[in-house]
Order: C-alpha cells, then sequence, then structure tokens
C-alpha cells in the first residue's frame, strides 16, 4: 500500500519525534497551514501536505543530522555581509 503525502508527513513527524510547531519552523511554514495538513481528511480544515513541503522537510532533517540548523540558515540568509 503506498502512502500519501499526509501519511508520509505523519511518518517523519513521528519517526523524528517532532512537534507541529517544530515542523513548521523547520520548512519555514506557518502553524495553521501545517496543522490543517495534520487534520483529519472529513474535516473542512484539511490539506493535502504538498510534494515541496515533504521535501523541504526532508532536507531540513539531512541539515540537522550533520550539524546544521536550517532555522540558523534561513536567519542568515536575511543579513548584509559586510
Amino acid at each position: 500500500m503506498t502512502m500519501d503525502n499526509n501519511q508520509l508527513l505523519r511518518q517523519l513527524k513521528d519517526d523524528n519525534f517532532l512537534t507541529v510547531p517544530e515542523i513548521a519552523e523547520l520548512m519555514g511554514a506557518k502553524f495553521n497551514t501545517v496543522r490543517c495538513w495534520f487534520k483529519s481528511p472529513e474535516s473542512t480544515a484539511y490539506r493535502v501536505t504538498p510534494d515541496y513541503a515533504l521535501s523541504c522537510l526532508v532536507y531540513a532533517l539531512h541539515l540537522k543530522r550533520i550539524g546544521v540548523d536550517p532555522v540558523e540558515l534561513r536567519a542568515d540568509k536575511g543579513e548584509k555581509s559586510e
């Protein structure tokens, strides 16, 4: 049985012991957007997790594993170099 994106996202969350706020921060996404990806498909707030969101989370988790903070990278990008 093939998992859909929302199931894959839930699996990544569970495997990496992440919370919804942590996922949102790692991805640079809004909390409410991420929260809707975890809603029941019967809920009117339910949204399908886009492919790019899964890729973004996977890349962020890889960066964390090699000791690079993806949140810091995003913050550094906004600073001007001298």
